[in-house]
């Protein structure tokens, strides 16, 4: 079987130093592969390698016992970066041309005198659709000279998928263990979101049992969400400066000092500007006072970041289904305000076809139902999808207008009754 050979750079750093100064440390791997391009033991393999340290090229050797074997933990990277796109390298180290040199000895296995069993990344594949749904979904992305591994969410009940479904939003720690006869294990928490948790509040209201979804097409109608781009896991305190040090269920490659996150916690809450960022953890300009959790908003990481609010209706002229978009930004907070009235004037007409006959007549063209689904959006590097919310709650436009000031603003709850314990009026 023929073994080839990569060079692997995993689990950067970014360290802001004085002034502009930056560096970047991180760990380089030598990793085996067999001919289908799946992780395979060395068996004391030989491999070449080269190493342009700042231009200086040598050339070294590496005996890989595992699938895996480091070749290099420290700084790959010094330069300024003054926080605005001007950034200069000074000084680069990289590692490359390894081939193999030397066949494997098929009777030597691993050696057993050490673990380098690594948790690389969780990604949340899908995050919980609403509150109990249970249906969200992450894959965990481990590596070890010692197959094979397993994985679990409580560290008493294993399995050999590294794929999780079927959960609620959360914080879940995921444990993983390999073959190691050291008895090697591993762990990382993230915590899965629950998307529609993002609606603050909507045009509705609520009197006892009822509740009124029945609005003027004339008045605001407002949907509310409150942007929450990651979870703050914890706080504690950074050695070095005394400084709040911000963990974040997130990777924050390409966040830099000197950028302004919103944080939002019971002991931090407001903008802050970035002192450093190690990775998964920003330490920003205020003092340690306390462990909190919340959550944060980095425009770096989501630029032009948006609400589209989508109402889904039909059209009482043609019979068909149609939809309109409103695009809506935050305010500094976070905060999403989508007024969708000028919208829903479009849904309904100034045109009476009752012939006052009937003593329940329902006029299609006074009054609409509409649904409504949103979703956050920005600029992406990616093309991929951006998931919809929907809510399951009907709506409904009737074409007038209440005075300003009035009780429950546009809402009509005291221009009728509602049937007992429902959305809907009598003799609807």
């Amino acid at each position: 079987m023929g073994l080839n050979c990569n060079i692997s750079t995993r689990a950067f750093e970014t360290i802001f130093e004085s002034g502009d100064g930056y560096s970047i440390r991180a760990k380089v791997y030598l990793e085996i592969t067999d001919e289908s391009g799946q992780p395979a033991n060395g068996n004391n393999i030989t491999v070449n390698y080269s190493i342009n340290d700042n231009g200086v090229i040598t050339q070294e050797q590496k005996t890989v016992a595992g699938q895996s074997a480091l070749l290099f933990y420290g700084i790959i990277e010094r330069g300024t970066d003054d926080g605005f796109g001007d950034i200069r390298i000074s000084y680069t180290k990289t590692f490359g041309f390894a081939t193999i040199a030397g066949n494997p000895d098929p009777t030597a296995p691993p050696p057993v005198n050490f673990c380098d069993l690594l948790i690389t990344a969780i990604n949340v594949d899908k995050a919980e659709s609403a509150p109990g749904a249970a249906d969200a979904q992450i894959t965990v992305t481990a590596a070890s000279s010692y197959l094979p591994l397993h994985y679990s969410l409580d560290n008493v009940t294993f399995q050999t998928s590294n794929l999780f479904t079927g959960l609620t939003a959360g914080l879940k720690t995921v444990y993983v263990t390999d073959s190691n006869s050291l008895g090697c294990s591993a762990n990382r928490s993230i915590t899965v979101p629950v998307l529609n948790s993002l609606l603050v509040s909507d045009p509705s209201v609520t009197v006892g049992s009822n509740i009124s979804r029945w609005n003027a097409a004339f008045n605001p109608v407002v949907f509310t969400y409150q942007r929450k781009d990651f979870d703050v896991v914890s706080v504690t305190v950074d050695s070095l400066t005394g400084n709040a040090k911000v963990s974040v269920n997130a990777t924050l490659n390409g966040v830099v000092a000197k950028d302004l996150v919103y944080i939002n916690t019971s002991a931090y809450k407001g903008t802050f500007s970035v002192i450093s960022n190690t990775g998964n953890a920003l330490i920003i300009d205020a003092p340690y006072t306390s462990n909190a959790a919340g959550f944060i908003n980095i425009n770096r990481l989501r630029p032009y970041y948006k609400v589209v609010t989508r109402i889904t209706y039909q059209d009482v002229v043609t019979g068909q289904t149609k939809t309109i978009l409103s695009n809506n930004t935050p305010d500094n907070t976070g905060l999403v305000k989508a007024d969708l009235s000028n919208f829903l004037q479009s849904l309904v007409r100034a045109k009476d076809d009752s012939a006052f006959t009937q003593p329940n007549f329902k006029d299609s063209n006074l009054s609409a139902s509409y649904q409504i689904a949103y979703s956050e959006q920005w600029n992406k590097t990616d093309n991929t999808p951006f998931d919809w919310v929907n809510i399951p709650d009907q709506y409904y436009v009737v074409y007038a207008a209440k005075q300003l000031g009035e009780r429950y603003s546009g809402n009509w709850r005291l221009m009728f009754r509602l049937q007992t314990g429902s959305h809907l009026p009598v003799d609807h």
